[in-house]
């Protein structure tokens, strides 16, 4: 169920960035045992297997087969398993096939489709391994139908034994790594983000080497970032008003909060409305409902 769980959040998430079309493949290093032993490959080469077959995809069959200097013989059989469908297709054929991660696929599979997990965004591919050693049973990576060549924008599996290197506890564990730049790359190429010069809606300048400013700007970002909206401090090389302004411009900011000495001595804050070109004077209390009012939120 853990790991059933852990897939479904990949699933859930690229659903909540609108992406539809992607495929989550899924293997299990148990499997990947069993087909070590249908090729004929020695138990002493499992690394060098798991290595060349988790670049099927990426270079051809031939190639594999050259890297694991595979017979004729061994390299149909190779073929055999890469054009395999379902874990149930596989365990017809590979008699030799440990049944433990045959059960384990099969569990899996009836889990996700517990979760909401639809068949279509899944695929069995009895040849991914994953490149590191340490995994234990299931692995999988996520590849967008729209843009394969990015490669794997989420990717992980169970690895039960790895805790217990750096610790005296034994621990079962599975997880999930997500490729943000690369994923979020590939939603930009295919236009499903909008990429924008600034994350906040707010920037507070920084102008004021006086102490009382800095301790006011911090306490009105707190303030706005409470309320939650989302706000920078300005802490950049650039020192002067003007100079932290064009920043603001440059950067697309459509509203910035200035805290000076003059404006402590007035116990006012300036807001500037970047878009509408207006600048206004509020009360430190009022600053939160004056910059939701700009926001309409």
């Amino acid at each position: 169920m853990a790991d059933a769980e852990i897939i479904a959040v990949v699933y859930k998430i690229l659903r909540a960035l609108q992406v539809e079309n992607f495929k989550i493949k899924i293997n299990n290093r148990k499997i990947l045992e069993g087909v070590q032993a249908y090729i004929g490959i020695d138990s002493k080469m499992t690394q060098s297997l798991i290595r060349a077959m988790d670049k099927i995809g990426k270079v051809t069959r031939a190639e594999v087969a050259r890297e694991l200097e595979l017979s004729s013989d061994q390299a149909k059989r190779l073929d055999e398993i890469v054009d395999f469908k379902n874990a149930g297709e596989l365990e017809v054929f590979l008699k030799q096939i440990r049944q433990e991660g045959i059960a384990e696929m099969n569990e899996l599979t009836k889990n996700l489709a517990y979760l909401g997990v639809p068949q279509e965004n899944l695929v069995f591919s009895p040849y991914l391994a994953r490149g590191l050693s340490y995994y234990t049973g299931i692995v999988f990576e996520t590849f967008l139908d729209d843009m394969p060549e990015i490669g794997s924008v989420a990717s992980g599996g169970r690895y039960d034994g790895l805790i217990e290197k750096f610790s005296k506890n034994k621990m079962p564990a599975v997880g999930v790594s997500i490729g943000l730049d690369r994923l979020f790359a590939a939603l930009e190429k295919l236009g499903r983000i909008e990429k924008k010069s600034r994350i906040a809606d707010v920037l507070v300048l920084n102008f004021e080497s006086d102490g009382e400013a800095e301790a006011e700007i911090q306490k009105a970002a707190t303030s706005l970032r409470a309320a939650e909206i989302k706000t920078e401090i300005y802490l950049g090389s650039e020192n002067s008003f003007k100079g932290q302004l064009a920043y603001a411009v440059k950067n697309e900011y459509p509203i910035v909060v200035i805290i000076g000495n003059k404006e402590l001595e007035r116990g006012i804050i300036q807001v500037k409305d970047m878009n509408k070109k207006e600048q206004a004077e509020v009360l430190t209390k009022d600053l939160v409902q004056k910059i939701k009012n700009i926001l309409n939120v």
